[in-house]
């Protein structure tokens, strides 16, 4: 990624007066120009939203069965006991 991306793509929007001022003033305060601003506030919210639909969702009842399955006291099989011995008999 360069340094300063191009733009190609237009965005147009109408805002209510007291929404631009108070963009104005943030952009102002952050040694913003009110673009830079906004597309910067709307890439991060966009990212947060992306990010929080990649994640697993649990209800609390599937949270619970998660927790008891890791937290049983099972034996490993025969295969992962194999596959450990193998890694550190290659990391020796």
């Amino acid at each position: 990624m360069s340094a300063t991306p191009s733009r190609s793509e237009r965005l147009s929007m109408r805002v209510a007066p007291d929404a631009l001022s108070q963009i104005r003033e943030a952009a102002a305060l952050q040694g913003q120009d009110v673009t830079s601003f906004v597309i910067g506030a709307a890439a991060s919210s966009a990212r947060k939203v992306i990010i929080e639909d990649r994640y697993l969702k649990l209800t609390p009842q599937e949270v619970n069965q998660l927790e008891s399955v890791l937290n049983a006291d099972i034996e490993p099989s025969k295969r992962l006991k194999e596959a450990v011995r193998k890694s550190q008999h290659a990391n020796a």
